[in-house]
């Protein structure tokens, strides 16, 4: 009796399909999941990266405001404290003229002179402003050291899990005045 020859066939086994639909699914899942913490953690370093500039430039905008000023009164304004800076300057004809720098918090909002400083996105959580004054006066000076510490505490809104920024600095100055209301 001949025996019949047999032939391969080229095609997949139903088996092989699965396997390698499986594969492929694995695959795909992990891709994907990849990506998605990739873009997660991007969008996070981008808010973190907004806050930081934000306290930067608000910080920045207070030092030098500060170091420019003749006399500064720190006021309880509502919830946050509020800082009033007084400038002696010389107008066009030569005479002095006093200028008030204000810089607050309103509405989770920071503002200079009633023009925000930080954007909408970032919402102001705390701002503390502490005159750390001290009594005695430097060896080499009659007048007392001055001292303001600024506390500022920003945070991202409409991102989950929060994303919050603290940043504390100190100022220190000789010739200005400091007054707590």
């Amino acid at each position: 009796m001949p025996k019949k020859a047999v032939t391969k066939s080229r095609g997949f086994s139903l088996i092989e399909i699965i396997i390698f639909m499986g594969v492929m699914g694995i695959f795909i899942v992990l891709l994907f999941s990849a990506l998605n913490s990739f873009f997660k953690s991007r969008s996070t370093s981008r808010k973190l990266n907004a806050l930081q500039e934000t306290t930067t430039y608000v910080l920045n905008e207070l030092t030098q405001e500060i170091h420019w000023s003749d006399q500064a009164v720190i006021g309880d304004n509502g919830l946050l404290d509020s800082l009033t800076l007084e400038q002696t300057q010389i107008d066009e004809y030569d005479e002095p003229i006093t200028v008030y720098r204000v810089f607050e918090v309103e509405n989770g909002q920071f503002f200079k002179d009633n023009a925000p400083l930080s954007g909408p996105d970032i919402k102001v959580v705390g701002f503390e402003i502490q005159n750390l004054a001290s009594e005695t006066p430097d060896a080499s000076d009659e007048t007392p050291v001055q001292c303001l510490s600024i506390s500022l505490e920003l945070e991202y809104l409409g991102s989950e899990p929060k994303i919050s920024s603290a940043h504390q600095t100190t100022i220190s100055l000789r010739k200005m005045k400091f007054q707590s209301i």
